[in-house]
């Protein structure tokens, strides 16, 4: 995760000598929860995903973070459980709008691809989560709207990825959805004492 987290840094800011980062520095406080069990489920080995991309149209990077679920309810319970949405100040500084924004999220996070499906001008989210999908609107103040049933997404298997293409090249992006397994908590092999 910090690799990526780095990665992401490197994005944010125009080349040049810079020094290292911290926590305090850029104000980022996400931390990825796997819901860890005594049974080590196979849910728990599958890290969460991040997205890159301007939401706000102001030229700069900004970053949302997907997270886990406790079990076995599979339900963020609290803050601690949130999808991530930091918004780009520049100069390495990183305001969390989450709330603001509608993406707190629900369910088991897996993924996250961002694309302007409608071609409004403003980049949307389609977050993949075990057991279903939502696909969040960006509205263009801010906020965005789950349009997953407007929009006909499936509410089924476990999508763990997703990828936004013009598979037709009518002008318009199409939606892959990537399904991971037939996923059974009650039937999945004791992986506990390996």
């Amino acid at each position: 995760m910090r690799t990526l987290f780095v990665i992401a840094c490197f994005l944010s800011s125009p080349a040049r000598s810079q020094g290292p980062f911290s926590q305090q520095q850029t104000s980022i406080r996400f931390i990825l929860r796997n819901a860890p069990s005594p049974e080590k489920r196979q849910i728990e080995t599958m890290p969460g995903g991040v997205a890159v991309f301007d939401y706000d149209n102001d030229g700069r990077p900004d970053l949302y973070f997907v997270n886990g679920a406790p079990q076995p309810a599979l339900v963020k319970t609290g803050p601690e459980w949130s999808n991530r949405l930091y918004r780009n100040l520049g100069d390495w500084k990183f305001e969390d709008v989450t709330d603001q924004a509608g993406l707190r999220g629900e369910g088991y996070g897996m993924g996250v691809a961002a694309a302007d499906y409608d071609n409004d001008g403003w980049t949307d989210l389609l977050v993949t989560s075990v057991g279903f999908s939502r696909l969040y609107r960006n509205r263009g103040d801010g906020s965005f709207e789950d349009v997953t049933a407007k929009a006909r997404i499936p509410a089924t298997g476990w999508p763990i990825s997703a990828g936004w293409f013009d598979y037709d090249n009518y002008g318009r992006l199409d939606l892959f959805i990537v399904n991971y397994c037939v996923w059974n908590p009650a039937t999945e092999p004791f992986c506990g004492d390996i």
